[in-house]
């Protein structure tokens, strides 16, 4: 089930602190257990020790999604406080709280 976008604000986090993220999150709800998951993203990763950014576009099922975007898609999901903080955005835009 997917709900109204929910735009979640990417701030510091569990990643590393030269690593800063902006972007949005859209996030689904997964029909087996009830838990939000991450379903696209547009990220920009800026690397303060080498001042590079790198944009990343991911999209669930989608065959050209990059490697590198996969793998901030696992990192993400790993971070436990920002996922606790996706599921309380989720509860309230969807009125479970």
């Amino acid at each position: 089930m997917k709900l109204v976008p929910v735009e979640h604000k990417l701030e510091d986090y569990e990643l590393p602190d030269h690593l800063y993220l902006t972007g949005a999150l859209d996030i689904e709800i997964d029909h087996v257990d009830g838990q939000p998951y991450i379903w696209a993203f547009q990220l920009s990763v800026h690397n303060g020790e080498t001042g590079r950014t790198v944009e990343h576009c991911y999209q669930q099922g989608r065959s050209d999604n990059w490697l590198a975007s996969v793998d901030l898609l696992r990192e993400l999901h790993r971070d436990k406080r920002l996922m606790d903080d996706v599921f309380d955005a989720c509860a309230v835009e969807g009125m479970w709280a």
